[in-house]
C-alpha cells in the first residue's frame, strides 16, 4: 500500500496507536523514578543525620 493511498482514517489510527504506546511508556518511566525515589530517600535522611 503506497503512502499517498493511506487514508486520514489509516492516519488517525496510526495516531492513536502512537499515543497509546507513547502513554505506556510514560507510565513506565514514572512507576520506574518512583522506584528510584523509594530507594534515594532512605539514604537522603541517613545524609540529613549525618
Amino acid at each position: 500500500i503506497s503512502v499517498s493511498k493511506c487514508t486520514s482514517n489509516c492516519k488517525l489510527l496510526f495516531f492513536k496507536m502512537l499515543s497509546s504506546t507513547l502513554k505506556q511508556l510514560q507510565e513506565k518511566v514514572e512507576a520506574l523514578e518512583e522506584e528510584q525515589n523509594m530507594k534515594l530517600k532512605p539514604l537522603e535522611d541517613g545524609w540529613e543525620i549525618q
